[in-house]
């Protein structure tokens, strides 16, 4: 398994944070590491909810599988290549004042071969950057929107 944490102290509460992620197939209207983004579920909201991502060629399907409102969104990423037994992103929500320390967490699982394990350790840098484009995202939209469509 390959692991990568990146955080950001955002200048808002967890509920004004964690409004923008629960908007779960809004992705593409905040962050720029994605070209589209829409619900593939009537379920909105809790495990289940699913999403289709495009990101360039790639289409990803994104199913959420922890939702702790305010505190923490989990899901299962699929569409990537097939040396990859699964991902998951995990954002974390922890106040600090009347900020938020949001950490977004990529956790690869890469087939049992020894070339699976190299070949995860590039993707995790690839996915490492996208998730920096993520959180960069989400503070800019915070910031100048003020975390409304």
């Amino acid at each position: 398994m390959s692991t990568v944490s990146k955080r950001r102290t955002v200048p808002a509460g967890p509920a004004r944070v964690w409004s923008v992620l629960a908007d779960f197939g809004a992705l593409a209207e905040w962050t720029t590491a994605v070209d589209h983004s829409c619900l593939l579920t009537e379920l909105d909201r809790g495990p289940g909810t699913a999403r289709r991502v495009q990101v360039g060629p790639q289409t990803l399907v994104e199913e959420v599988t922890v939702w702790v409102e305010n505190e923490e969104l989990s899901y299962s990423i699929t569409g990537l290549p097939a040396f990859i037994g699964g991902i998951t992103n995990t954002w974390t929500l922890s106040p600090l004042g009347s900020s938020t320390v949001v950490t977004l967490t990529t956790r690869i699982e890469a087939r049992r071969r020894p070339v699976a394990h190299a070949l995860a350790g590039v993707v995790v840098r690839v996915l490492a950057r996208a998730s920096d484009t993520m959180l960069d995202g989400l503070v800019d939209h915070l910031d100048t929107k003020g975390g409304t469509r």
